[in-house]
């Protein structure tokens, strides 16, 4: 993927920049080679609740906040959400076990600098909704995958018209995806479900 944004002006020291890999928290390619695609999906969430995402971006926003680059670019920016029937019955989406994978990694960053960030710039990798069996319930997981440039407050920032350019360009981002997509078909409660 590539996403580009401009700052300006640039000043004559240069321009501080600083990249984290915020990571998923999960294997998800492991979802698409198996047998059980549901028992794969229940395991990847609740390894993604257990490795604590908020924390951790938490204190990757701590790293960002010492040394205060002009732009910052976080990959695996990911966002993961859950919708079911009754979200009042802690049965679903908000049981323990799961209910720790539901974040928005990109929110949580921002959120944790303060207001002394901002998105300049946005690419989707990744935007998919998935039905899964959960104790009983039927669960609708989506996850995001982003690739985001930060900007500090005080940099002006323009986006660079990389869409001109690309072969695939992202009709929801300010970049574009590689020109090659891989695709699956996973079944999930025992329907055939196009990836």
């Amino acid at each position: 993927t590539c996403t580009g944004v401009a700052a300006l002006p640039v000043q004559a020291a240069g321009v501080q920049v600083m990249t984290q890999n915020q990571y998923i928290g999960t294997d998800i390619l492991a979802l698409v080679d198996t047998d059980d695609f549901n028992a794969a999906a229940i395991d990847a969430l609740e390894v993604r609740a257990a490795s604590l995402p908020k924390e951790r971006v938490v204190a990757l926003a701590k790293l960002i906040s010492r040394r205060m680059p002009e732009l910052v670019g976080l990959e695996e920016a990911y966002a993961f959400s859950c919708i079911d029937d009754d979200p009042n019955d802690h049965l679903g989406c908000q049981d323990d076990a799961i209910a720790g994978a539901f974040t928005d990694q990109l929110a949580d960053t921002l959120a944790a600098l303060g207001g002394s960030y901002r998105a300049a710039a946005t690419i989707r990798n990744l935007d998919l909704t998935v039905p899964i069996f959960f104790k009983q319930k039927l669960l609708y997981v989506t996850l995001v995958d982003r690739d985001v440039v930060l900007a500090r407050k005080d940099v002006g920032t323009s986006v660079i018209p990389f869409k001109n350019y690309c072969v695939y360009p992202s009709p929801t981002s300010d970049g574009c995806n590689f020109a090659f997509v891989a695709s699956t078909t996973l079944t999930v409660g025992g329907q055939a479900v196009d990836v």
